[in-house]
């Protein structure tokens, strides 16, 4: 993962391929501030973008949400 993450984010799904799966990131009011295809079972986010805080992301695949969590946005 790391957690906090300061510039790229790994998203592990461990054995789990998914078809369509979808990454999306939201800030505290729950507005979506980041969001990515996810094809395979490892992918990178490139956070750099976002300001220090606290996100919240959801992961989906195939219209079923698959996980939900926190991700803290750190300073370097």
């Amino acid at each position: 993962f790391p957690n906090p993450v300061q510039d790229v984010m790994v998203f592990d799904l461990g054995d789990y391929m998914p078809l369509n799966g979808s990454f999306m990131l939201y800030d505290a009011v729950g507005r979506e501030v980041f969001s990515q295809q996810v094809l395979y079972r490892q992918a990178s986010f490139n956070l750099r973008h976002l300001k220090v805080g606290v996100y919240y992301y959801s992961f989906w695949d195939q219209g079923r949400k698959l996980g939900a969590g926190k991700v803290v946005r750190g300073v370097q």
